[in-house]
């Protein structure tokens, strides 16, 4: 029997014109979907890895920087040990300072490059920027220490100090920096997952649509399509659901056979299917890609912030040792037996214990005190004061005999040897001023002076009397 349905139309099947079309274009659909899908995937993920691939090498500049900068902070700390224990020569201080010249050459092409390699995102420029300010800052303290490392300890150490007030201040922008390069990531991370479970969503429902619109479809054709339209829908609905046929191996066999089948509705139905689970094939592939790829930027960002922590560990090492160090240094200033002060234009800065003792004040009482307070008068402040702007003219270190008055108003001998200088261009001026009490020296030099007076009258004296004795003996002999 012929079935209408069967009949030609142009030499064409009917049916053909009746079912083919439809289905045809949901298949279309589908795969067509399926392949814009993955191709979507694909663009999604090429364009997070460059970014990611991006911000990792942001971080990856941040913490190598970071680190180099952590190793010239050592270099120079070692530097200013040698030079407080008077182990490092002007040839080796010399080479020292081209080594930190060089270094901080190439931390300021790091530093430079942060914002001109592209690695980092807009959002942090200001923050570069003003990493590069404090870096400027810190290379000058740096160079200058390095530079008189060996001739003057103490005024290099000053400088480090300052040097490591910079060098704190951006290690902890750029480990700032860094977390925020490593938030960024894993926001990535966390979009790119939710665009995946999205598209795999939407592709699951366009493909079980599609599998309802074929079955609604070849419903009127049941009789003559039934056991193969069943298989179609079935495998459709796998698909759909587990995105794999593997476990069915019989309906994978059925399906295949009919997709060899050329030229037939159904044998293009099963090939379309057989697509549509290459395509599913393929997002799960990409899926366990991003999976995978997502679990070794984890692992990544675990090992940084590990490195991180070992630098915060140094740096607070450092932080210790510093502090030792200054400890160290007031210990000697408090030690020593002459009175030493720091003067910032005409006021104490800082002072030593001696200094306090010798002039009767309490402790901590002379910081801040003006240098008048110190001199009986004012000619004597004012006559101090020229001969120290001409010894600092002549480039030289005045030093000077002088009466100094003390908290109680008493007054004693002291000998003031005294050095300006800067710390930098803009800052003001300072005098460093060593006062060593020659009182009793002053005592002693008079009681001499006295005896020696006392002498010379004696021997005036002595000579008149010999001369007295002699004119008396020659007379009555000439008699």
């Amino acid at each position: 029997m012929k079935l209408p349905f069967l009949s030609r139309v142009g030499g064409v099947p009917r049916f053909l014109l009746v079912f083919f079309a439809p289905v045809a274009v949901a298949i279309a659909v589908a795969f067509g979907y399926g392949f814009l899908s993955i191709e979507e995937l694909r663009d999604v993920q090429r364009s997070e890895s460059s970014e990611e691939r991006r911000v990792m090498r942001g971080a990856t500049e941040v913490s190598q920087l970071s680190f180099e900068m952590l190793m010239l902070q050592r270099r120079m700390a070692d530097a200013l040990q040698k030079a407080k224990a008077r182990s490092i020569d002007e040839l080796a201080a010399y080479r020292l300072h081209s080594v930190i010249v060089n270094q901080l050459a190439g931390l300021d092409r790091q530093v430079q490059g942060l914002s001109s390699s592209g690695a980092l995102p807009a959002s942090l420029a200001a923050e570069v920027e003003q990493l590069k300010r404090q870096f400027e800052l810190y290379r000058g303290y740096t160079m200058q220490a390095s530079d008189i490392v060996a001739v003057d300890a103490s005024l290099a150490e000053r400088y480090i100090g300052q040097a490591n007030e910079q060098y704190y201040a951006m290690a902890q922008k750029l480990q700032a920096m860094d977390v925020g390069l490593s938030e960024e990531s894993l926001r990535r991370l966390d979009r790119m997952q939710s665009d995946l479970e999205r598209q795999t969503e939407r592709s699951q429902k366009v493909g079980l649509v599609v599998a309802l619109a074929g079955t609604v479809g070849w419903f009127f054709v049941a009789l003559f399509l039934s056991g193969r339209l069943s298989l179609l829908a079935r495998a459709l609905n796998r698909l759909a659901v587990e995105g794999d046929l593997t476990a069915q191996q019989a309906d994978l066999a059925a399906v295949e056979r009919l997709g060899q089948r050329q030229g037939d509705l159904i044998g293009g139905m099963a090939s379309a299917v057989l697509a549509f689970r290459d395509a599913n094939a393929e997002r799960n592939a990409a899926r366990r890609a991003l999976e995978a790829e997502r679990e070794s930027l984890e692992q990544a960002v675990v090992q940084r912030t590990a490195r991180l922590q070992e630098a915060s560990d140094a740096l607070a090492l450092q932080q210790r040792s510093l502090k030792a160090a200054n400890a160290e240094q007031q210990a000697i200033l408090d030690t020593v037996t002459v009175g030493i002060a720091l003067f910032k234009g005409n006021r104490i800065e800082r002072c030593n214990a001696r200094l306090e003792k010798m002039f009767a004040y309490p402790a901590g009482g002379m910081r801040g005190l003006s240098a008048r307070r110190l001199y009986p008068d004012e000619p004597a402040y004012q006559e101090l004061l020229v001969s120290i702007r001409e010894a600092t003219e002549q480039d030289g270190m005045p030093r000077l005999d002088l009466r100094l008055t003390r908290a109680d108003a008493t007054r004693f001998w002291a000998r003031l040897s005294v050095r300006q200088f800067r710390r930098g261009e803009q800052d003001e001026d300072r005098m460093l001023a060593v006062f060593e009490d020659i009182t009793e020296e002053r005592e002693a030099a008079e009681a001499l002076r006295l005896a020696k007076d006392l002498a010379e009258n004696a021997n005036r004296a002595k000579g008149t009397f010999l001369a007295n004795m002699s004119h008396e003996f020659r007379t009555p002999m000439n008699a």
